[in-house]
């Protein structure tokens, strides 16, 4: 749960919000009939869950290894589509980033 009353600033990260923002926020609307409670729900799901994504990082559940899951199961379920955007000059990854 999250705790608002927690004055400790080592753990505070200031993030500017990025396009496509909204698409988290906009389900959460659905649960809340106020502004305020979705804000902090946002908040708190992007503290615990989202923040990983927005920073290059090697631990297991950050950007780099969803890429590298990204292009692995792609190879293994669609290797013709894989070595066909290749050959074309487009990267499988640089397609699917926006949706990771």
């Amino acid at each position: 749960a999250f705790d608002d009353d927690d004055d400790d600033d080592d753990h505070e990260q200031r993030v500017l919000p990025f396009r496509g923002v909204v698409s988290y926020a906009a389900p959460l609307t659905f649960l809340y009939a106020a502004e305020e409670p979705v804000y902090f729900a946002l908040r708190a799901m992007f503290a615990r869950y989202w923040s990983r994504l927005t920073t290059l990082s090697t631990d297991p559940e950050s950007l780099l290894p969803l890429c590298k899951l990204f292009e692995r199961l792609l190879l293994e379920s669609h290797p013709r589509l894989f070595f066909h955007l290749v050959k074309v000059g487009v990267q499988p990854l640089a397609v699917a980033l926006e949706w990771l």
